[in-house]
C-alpha cells in the first residue's frame, strides 16, 4: 500500500508540475509539498523512522525543512532577481 501510495503522489507531482493554470509559484510549492508528503512516508514507512528513539524523528523532520527551505529559497531568489524573457 505504502509503494503504491507513493507511486500516486509521484504522478500527482508530475501532473501538478504540467498544469499551466496554476502559475510557476504556486506549481512549485504545490510539488515541494507533494514531495515533501512522499518524503515523509519514505522516512516513516520505509526508512522505520517510528520505530526509533524521538531524537531520530526529530533529526529526519529537520532534515525535511532544510531540504524544503534549500529547494524553495534558491527559487524564490531567482524567481525575484531573475531577467525576465
Amino acid at each position: 500500500m505504502v509503494g503504491i501510495a507513493q507511486l500516486v503522489l509521484t504522478l500527482l507531482a508530475v501532473l501538478v508540475s504540467q498544469v499551466g493554470e496554476l502559475g510557476v509559484r504556486l506549481g512549485a510549492l504545490a510539488v515541494m509539498l507533494i514531495a515533501a508528503v512522499n518524503g515523509g512516508m519514505v522516512a516513516v514507512f520505509t526508512m522505520g523512522i517510528r520505530r526509533e528513539s524521538r531524537f531520530v524523528l526529530w533529526l529526519a523532520a529537520l532534515v525535511l525543512v532544510l531540504i524544503a527551505g534549500l529547494l524553495v529559497w534558491p527559487g524564490w531568489d531567482i524567481s525575484q532577481r531573475g531577467r525576465q524573457f
